[in-house]
């Protein structure tokens, strides 16, 4: 059975994180996983307890980090690869956000997804999506979409971690985080593909005060760059 890597960056929002790392530890029924959570610069807003508590309950396959101030996701993604490859990175990479909550089975499903489908990353749906009006287009299962699941969650193969190329910048931004993105797939050639089989809740775009409710001509022209819908019946 393949192994996988989870990735949880956390910054601030405890209750998110709360509720996102108790969803985890419920729907995560996979043998071979572990967890690397990275508190970036919360402060003392609780959201170390809360990481030490999941490690408590996870005692022999997760590690947490800590930054005294915030670096951003785009440093926090590089420093969570080096840690991956400095160690024996796992089969698979998953990047989660701290304000998703996924479903029942969700590695299992996006493990096999991966392994029935000729995609190198893949990015699950989220619900709810943008409002209808953001670019003009579609709502639930909108492919553009997949614009925040560059930067914020997907599954991706090992052979896609970056061994070189890329170092800390003061790019606290989550631009910069799909600008890093951006470059490994498109620096490794790396077949992409989003999927509405797997669909995490987002708890920010759900109660209406998600921070980054922003229309950017930047954020749409990532979101052209889909590859394609893959399902339960293999391409």
């Amino acid at each position: 059975m393949k192994t996988v890597d989870i990735i949880v960056p956390c910054y601030k929002r405890p209750e998110y994180t709360r509720q996102c790392l108790g969803t985890i530890q419920q729907n995560t029924v996979y043998p071979n996983v572990r967890f690397l959570l990275i508190n970036d610069g919360s402060g003392n807003d609780g959201t170390e307890q809360i990481l030490h508590s999941f490690l408590d309950q996870n005692p022999t396959n997760s590690v947490a980090l800590r930054h005294d101030i915030n670096i951003g996701l785009r440093n926090t993604l590089i420093e969570a690869f080096g840690v991956l490859i400095r160690g024996k990175p796992a089969d698979y990479i998953v990047k989660i956000d701290n304000d998703c909550l996924p479903p029942a089975e969700w590695i299992r499903n996006l493990v096999w997804l991966m392994e029935n489908n000729d995609v190198d990353l893949l990015a699950p749906d989220v619900y709810p999506s943008h409002p209808a009006d953001r670019f003009g287009k579609e709502k639930k299962g909108s492919k553009l979409l997949f614009s925040d699941t560059i930067g914020g969650n997907w599954i991706m193969k090992r052979d896609l971690l970056p061994k070189k190329g890329f170092s800390f910048t003061e790019d606290r931004t989550l631009s910069g985080a799909w600008q890093l993105m951006q470059g490994i797939i498109h620096g490794n050639k790396a077949k992409t593909a989003w999927t509405k089989e797997v669909v995490l809740q987002d708890m920010g775009h759900w109660s209406g005060k998600h921070p980054n409710h922003l229309k950017s001509k930047e954020h749409f022209e990532y979101s052209k760059e889909i590859g394609r819908e893959v399902s339960w019946k293999p391409k």
